[in-house]
């Protein structure tokens, strides 16, 4: 039997609609918390005192003398900004987490951020990092092909793929009732990624159809940035090498880019970080303690 049209839209396109308003607000307060400090606590220092505008009709008034500086003993005392409401550690499995909180919506937003991106595609093999992102979409032992974007989709959510010179993105907007399985498919997306036969050509024929959007600034700017030379596919081609490249090879670099040792999980939802960064924790205890191996790239 079909709802009537009085009681209102499904609860499924209740959710769609929270999550499609959730991609203007909670994450791009994900991606913005991609840039808070990476030492857990630390914080901005204030800004200068700006002076109030002075009054010319106002009558000018003797200032009060200055005491010296010099009068007072002891160790200068550092100014602190307020403390944030925002969880940054490193888990025993080498992943950076940020968790931060935005009570306007009933949404959470998730960005799995892996430090690799064209700048790291060898001279031979442009496009490669490009590839072995999409061939992270093909799953595991938990997860069918695009079963990830998928589950997020059926709980109403966003899911989609952000590629650059220095970072590969996984980005999900999803109602807060559908958090832990959000977690779960980021706790297990980057575990033994499916490499064989089929999944890598089903892979670059998905990356040949992502073409560079246009933005506001231009590849020659962005390419001398990170040091690269300026290329039509902006370091999403799919080359005959590419095609022609051992799956051992495939293998190989995706193991050693994408792990979670190299990655960064940012949470933006309505609850306490505390509390979402312990739910978290319990997602990725099975893994082996093993260091963070993320080193700071240097300007071109």
């Amino acid at each position: 039997m079909s709802r009537p049209a009085s009681q209102g839209p499904s609860a499924r396109a209740r959710r769609t609609l929270l999550c499609r308003l959730g991609t203007r607000l909670a994450l791009p307060l994900a991606l913005a918390a991609l840039a808070y400090p990476a030492r857990a606590g630390a914080q901005a220092p204030l800004p200068p005192p700006v002076a109030a505008p002075r009054d010319p009709a106002r009558r000018a008034v003797p200032e009060e003398p200055q005491p010296d500086p010099r009068a007072f003993s002891g160790p200068p005392q550092a100014v602190v900004a307020p403390a944030l409401d925002v969880v940054d550690e490193v888990l025993p499995c080498g992943l950076r987490l940020v968790v931060a909180r935005d009570a306007s919506l009933p949404v959470a937003a998730l960005v799995l951020a892996v430090e690799t991106g064209s700048e790291d595609d060898p001279a031979d093999l442009p496009g490669l990092t490009h590839a072995l992102a999409y061939q992270v979409l093909q799953g595991n032992r938990d997860l069918a092909p695009h079963a990830a974007a998928a589950r997020v989709h059926d709980a109403g959510g966003y899911a989609s793929l952000s590629f650059g010179p220095a970072q590969v993105r996984y980005e999900s907007l999803v109602p807060t009732s559908a958090l832990d399985e959000a977690l779960w498919i980021e706790s297990i997306r980057l575990r033994a990624v499916t490499v064989d036969e089929l999944t890598w050509p089903a892979a670059l024929r998905t990356a040949g159809r992502d073409r560079a959007r246009p933005g506001r600034v231009p590849p020659e700017v962005r390419a001398a940035a990170h040091g690269l030379t300026t290329r039509a596919g902006h370091g999403r081609e799919v080359t005959p090498a590419l095609r022609k490249l051992p799956i051992v090879r495939v293998a190989h670099s995706l193991a050693d880019r994408f792990t979670y040792t190299r990655a960064t999980l940012v949470l933006v939802t309505p609850d306490a970080p505390r509390d979402v960064a312990r739910r978290v924790r319990a997602h990725f205890a099975d893994l082996p303690d093993v260091p963070r191996d993320v080193s700071p790239r240097a300007p071109a």
